[in-house]
């Protein structure tokens, strides 16, 4: 029997409440004082339920290095949850190395120890240079290797799954985060500790949503057939070949006039093509620029008015999704995007934190599936031109969607660049390519126990299909996730893309065990009418100046 979950709420303890720190016990076997890695483990601390907690004892008998090993090492152990007296642990050394960072090819062993989705690859990424393990014992296998030294090795003793890294924890400075430390061009030197604490939850671990991905396009109007390289036609075949989803982010400015055959193909092509929103004016910094709050709103209901009129026109849809024109975006204006109506926003972590360097949850920003910013969930993007493999890799591994954006110039040489990601990420396992807004709503972990789904949301409203067992759900919120109730919903059936209405379409969608799961909301106190600013000449001025560059760019 299908649950009945309509018209309910429900939330659970927080995953970082007492009860459920995972606790990591570490030793460093030299006689320096202080944790591993300076900053690291703090600013982990913040995101994950996990407690980093020193031992003065030995840990598994105190097997670090073979022979004693000439370098000191740190161990570090968390006793697997739901498996009673196993452990897994993780001993590298106790300090980073003096060399200096160097671009390597690592290859990963095709091996159920080494964490998905690198297992089996080689990749290139910077790790210090000379870098290598100490002599191996018998039955310890090696994980990762750069040319002939092994970097990382796994090994099964009684009651551990004990592996070791060549790399020790990276620095991270007062004032810096581990976005640096660990990304698409660096990552190996925490990966190990990631890994340990991921495996370390057993049968609890948090499980990531579908994968998920999209390409976007910044800039586009839809005023004629091309923009610039922009050919929609040609991109509509392009993305039914290759199979993936793009979407164009476009400027409520140019939504004055709307081509009505580059509107039919949109319509025709929903699966394929779509819109978002791309800041207001696109002037510099529009998003970031310290401004009133009625002035914030006014900014963003006038947008919201401008597609509002384009959708009219055209027959289309825009997904409520704010692409922050050049990424910048600061934490006061997401926190005006959901009670303007915006579903989430989507910038890259580097651009989130360049903007917005004096909050602190910048330092550990890029580690969940996405930021939660004052109420506003944010996706992460990367360029489709900057050779993003890795941060494609790691993305998947965090449980991110992969969304790769790029300009019109992008779209040259037959949409090879395109393809080219299409094809790595398509790669990967069954990917759900599809719209922002759905993007947006695939974005939650889930962990099953009994009959019961326990679900994370990361964004305001998530979507989801629930296991043929599952008879009942579970909200439990993430401490970054500032909300203390949720509405738990069977979705309306739908025919032939447009919602029934009728109270059978819940029963119907709970046969189909779909259910939406969506942040209760304030009203907004403020009720006075806003002072919608009027279009400026000189930014329609240079909004059709860029326009012309762009268009006479593919002359």
């Amino acid at each position: 029997m299908p649950p009945n979950v309509e018209g309910t709420t429900a939330i659970g303890p927080g995953p970082h409440s007492a009860a459920r720190l995972q606790e990591v016990r570490w030793r460093r076997d030299d006689a320096a004082a202080g944790s591993p890695g300076g900053e690291v483990m703090a600013l982990l601390e913040e995101v994950l339920p996990v407690r980093f907690v020193p031992h003065a004892t030995a840990l598994s008998g105190g097997q670090g290095a073979p022979g004693g090993g000439a370098r000191p090492v740190v161990t570090l152990q968390a006793r697997v949850t739901g498996a009673d007296g196993a452990a897994v642990e993780l001993t590298l050394p106790a300090r980073p190395s003096s060399a200096p960072l160097v671009s390597q090819e690592i290859r990963f062993a095709d091996d159920p120890c080494m964490p998905w989705p690198f297992r089996g690859r080689a990749v290139h990424t910077r790790v210090p240079g000379g870098a290598t393990l100490e002599q191996l014992r018998p039955g310890e296998r090696v994980l990762a290797w750069s040319g002939r030294a092994p970097l990382l090795s796994v090994e099964s003793r009684p009651g551990v799954e004990a592996y070791r890294s060549a790399l020790a924890l990276p620095d991270v400075a007062e004032d810096g985060a581990i976005h640096e430390v660990f990304n698409g061009t660096r990552f190996l030197e925490l990966l190990p500790l990631w890994h340990l604490l991921q495996r370390a939850q057993g049968e609890g671990a948090w499980c990531p949503a579908p994968l998920r991905a999209a390409f976007i396009v910044d800039d586009p109007n839809l005023h004629w057939p091309r923009y610039g390289c922009v050919d929609y036609r040609r991109f509509a075949a392009h993305a039914e070949r290759h199979r993936y989803h793009v979407a164009f982010a476009t400027i409520p400015l140019d939504a004055w006039y709307t081509h009505a055959a580059t509107a039919g193909l949109f319509r025709r092509h929903p699966a394929l093509l779509s819109l978002v929103v791309h800041g207001n004016d696109h002037t510099s910094d529009e998003l970031a620029r310290p401004r009133p709050r009625a002035a914030r709103r006014a900014l963003l209901q006038q947008a919201l008015r401008r597609i509002g009129r384009l959708e009219a026109r055209a027959g289309l849809e825009v997904g409520r999704v704010m692409v922050a024109p050049h990424g910048a975006c600061s934490s006061d204006m997401l926190a005006e995007l959901p009670s303007c109506g915006f579903e989430s926003a989507c910038i890259s972590t580097g651009s989130l934190r360049a903007h917005n360097r004096a909050e602190a949850w910048t330092r550990s920003a890029g580690l969940l599936p996405s930021e939660h910013v004052r109420g506003c969930a944010v996706l992460p993007r990367w360029g489709v031109a900057s050779g993003v493999p890795n941060a494609l890799l790691l993305a998947a591994y965090l449980g991110q969607a992969l969304i790769l954006c790029g300009h019109h110039r992008d779209c040259r040489d037959d949409l090879e660049l395109f393809a080219e990601a299409a094809r790595f990420i398509n790669g990967l396992g069954d990917v759900r390519w599809a719209d922002l807004p759905t993007l947006s709503r695939l974005n939650y972990q889930w962990r099953r126990e009994g009959e019961m789904l326990r679900v994370r949301p990361f964004g305001a409203r998530v979507s989801l299909e629930l296991p043929p067992d599952a008879s009942d759900v579970m909200v439990d919120a993430h401490p970054r996730v500032d909300c203390e109730a949720w509405d738990l919903r069977d979705e309306p059936a739908r025919v032939d893309g447009a919602d029934t209405g009728a109270q059978s379409a819940f029963v119907a969608a709970s046969e189909s065990r779909r259910v939406s799961i969506i942040k209760r909301r304030e009203a907004f106190p403020c009720a006075e009418p806003l002072d919608l600013p009027a279009p400026r000449a000189r930014f329609v001025l240079r909004r059709l100046l860029t326009e012309t560059r762009d268009r006479l760019a593919v002359l």
